[in-house]
């Protein structure tokens, strides 16, 4: 029995998550994370099986074949996909239930903290990710669940905490999943239980907390050996959001919603999809999502033989270069992609480069119009209707761009001219695919699910900020065989 380590261990491991619940907006959550670790249940099977380096909980099902301690906090801790499964009356069986995204947020956090209290000072922001890899195949939960905190764990490893925290507090609960937050009669049981041995042991909540604010943030770089280079993108930014007219209130008598909403320009429907099959750049190319977003529109036109390598045969390509006098320079990314696509220290191109990639490749009844300048309405009012899916020039995950790299650019026969080109972080390119009252719809390639939805106002922000950039690639529908 080893009561006093266990106690500081999951001690220590709660003061992390509610840390990193602070940094995720979620700070009630992380107060009451895992109290039902101090209850006798749990406690004593923890003290018994203490390991030090993994879960006792382990330790128990190898001596006894199933974990008790884990069966009774599954059932109380709705941070834990296991707690979400229920019986389907249509298939009979136990499934998956989507979890509630403030639940996915703290089994983030609690995951992020085991990672940093098992692995100590060897710890890597990619370690959450590594271990979610290894029995992503075998978990029972729910693909949009599994596909979200995936993304939140591999963001982590890319990007860092600062940038992960700042997304996560942006990621708003879906409108069928709102739910009251309640503290059941076990969780105030242990609480009062917990209040007790903390008080007796001298560890106050002061000194909790003060340990949270003490600590250090950490700076959220890619790894130690990343570039100074890293994947960006920015064009001169155009004025915010465009405003959506206000819709007169209807009166009473008047049917509820319609069909369809009359906007400026167009009767258009008020929620559509287009369905296309998702391409994801993981493992092809880390920072080529111009490429694999123009794969997926070319894929869905039947277009099988747009690889990634003959994408790449056809596209301009340009590298940074260091003049005798230290100046860096290079070609616009509105001319050729800048850096190597299958590295973190790849940076991106602009449509011309895709448009005149597209063309290089020959179809006779592929079309490509440049459309940048176009609003998202605009583009939803004139291609997504017509089941024609654009790209889009945004940012990572919807996040804030903001100045990285700067150089100079090259004019004709390779002079250096005077002129700087700078493009901020988080430039990313994805496929907008639909629409409804609040939402857009958009493949991602960074993303593993099908289908993400951002706020409208939001991707209206990053696509305005990122000079409203945008390609159609589409069938010449007088050759399309029905």
């Amino acid at each position: 029995m080893h009561p006093l380590k266990h106690f500081i261990t999951i001690t220590k491991h709660r003061r992390k998550v509610i840390a990193c619940c602070f940094k995720a907006g979620i700070p009630l959550q992380g107060l009451l994370h895992d109290l039902s670790k101090y209850s006798p249940t749990e406690f004593f099977a923890g003290a018994k099986y203490f390991q030090g380096n993994r879960s006792p909980n382990e330790a128990e099902r190898e001596a006894k074949g199933y974990s008790e301690a884990w069966m009774h906090h599954k059932g109380r801790n709705r941070h834990h996909f296991e707690y979400w499964t229920d019986y389907n009356p249509a298939t009979k069986q136990l499934e998956a239930v989507e979890m509630p995204v403030k639940y996915v947020k703290e089994m983030f956090c609690d995951r992020v903290a085991a990672s940093k209290t098992y692995k100590g000072k060897e710890y890597k922001d990619g370690d959450p990710y590594s271990y979610f890899l290894k029995g992503k195949d075998k978990r029972k939960i729910h693909p949009d669940t599994s596909a979200l905190l995936e993304n939140l764990l591999y963001m982590l490893k890319t990007k860092g905490e600062d940038e992960t925290f700042r997304y996560i507090r942006t990621l708003d609960e879906k409108p069928d999943r709102k739910e009251q937050n309640g503290v059941g009669r076990q969780t105030k049981f242990t609480a009062l239980f917990v209040a007790v041995i903390m008080a007796s042991a001298g560890i106050g909540i002061y000194s909790a907390v003060n340990g949270i604010v003490g600590s250090k943030a950490k700076s959220g770089a890619l790894t130690p050996d990343t570039p100074d280079i890293v994947h960006t993108a920015d064009m001169p930014k155009l004025p915010e959001t465009i405003d959506e007219p206000e819709e007169e209130p209807p009166e009473p008598s008047e049917p509820e919603t319609p069909d369809y909403v009359i906007h400026e320009y167009a009767k258009i429907p008020e929620k559509y999809e287009i369905k296309v099959k998702h391409v994801t750049q993981r493992d092809k190319l880390i920072t080529g999502c111009e490429l694999i977003s123009t794969k997926t529109v070319l894929e869905y036109w039947g277009k099988k033989d747009a690889t990634v390598d003959n994408m790449i045969k056809h596209m301009e390509q340009d590298k940074l270069r260091v003049s005798s006098d230290g100046v860096l320079y290079g070609m616009s990314p509105a001319k050729a992609f800048i850096g190597d696509p299958h590295q973190l220290s790849g940076f991106g191109c602009y449509p011309p480069v895709i448009k005149d990639m597209v063309e290089d490749f020959g179809y006779s009844d592929i079309i490509t119009t440049e459309t940048t300048g176009m609003t998202l309405r605009e583009l939803c009012e004139e291609y997504v209707i017509q089941d024609i899916p654009p790209l889009i020039w945004a940012t990572d995950c919807m996040v804030e761009p903001y100045d990285g790299n700067s150089w100079k650019l090259v004019g004709e026969r390779g002079v250096i001219t005077d002129e700087t080109f700078v493009w901020p972080l988080n430039e990313h390119c994805l496929v907008l695919v639909g629409y409804d009252k609040d939402c857009y719809y958009l493949c991602d390639p960074l993303d593993y699910r099908e289908v993400v939805k951002y706020d409208k106002k939001l991707v209206e922000k990053r696509y305005n900020q990122l000079g409203q950039m945008s390609l159609v690639i589409r069938i010449d529908r007088s050759d399309k065989k029905k």
